[in-house]
């Protein structure tokens, strides 16, 4: 099983307790493998350990950028408070509101029993009422 490296007086207190396992499977997959590769030379050594000791430097440097364009990625977010009524549901609200001028109420009234039965406030009914010839080819009869 995998022994870990002597610490020193002054890493003792910065030392684990306990290792976890997946540590230590990790730690002996890994000198598994270097046990199987032949010996470096003195430059290769050193080169490694130059990488290494500068990982962290390079990741730093890299991993902005990669955040940046990966959130470049993603859909804006919209912002703002959401909707109470979604975009679905007012062509329904729209024929409802239709119905009840047709059934003889004025516009104030029918638009206050839709307001009243989708739980929303009078003005919300009203900005949508006023957007409603603004739909995208949607019919406001059902057939």
């Amino acid at each position: 099983m995998y022994s870990s490296p002597s610490v020193g007086p002054r890493d003792r207190a910065s030392a684990p307790a306990q290792v976890h396992p997946l540590q230590i499977s990790f730690l002996a997959e890994i000198e598994a493998w270097l046990s199987k590769e032949p010996d470096m030379s003195a430059d290769q050594l050193k080169a490694t350990v130059e990488a290494i000791r500068l990982m962290p430097q390079t990741l730093r440097k890299h991993i902005p950028n990669a955040a940046k364009e990966a959130a470049q990625r993603f859909p804006h977010d919209p912002g703002g408070h959401p909707k109470s009524i979604k975009d679905e549901k007012w062509p329904e609200i729209y024929v409802e509101i239709l119905e009840s001028i047709g059934n003889g109420k004025n516009e104030r009234e029918a638009l206050k029993i839709a307001a009243k039965k989708n739980k929303v406030s009078l003005k919300t009914i009203q900005r949508g009422w006023r957007r409603r010839g603004q739909t995208d080819g949607q019919t406001l009869i059902k057939d």
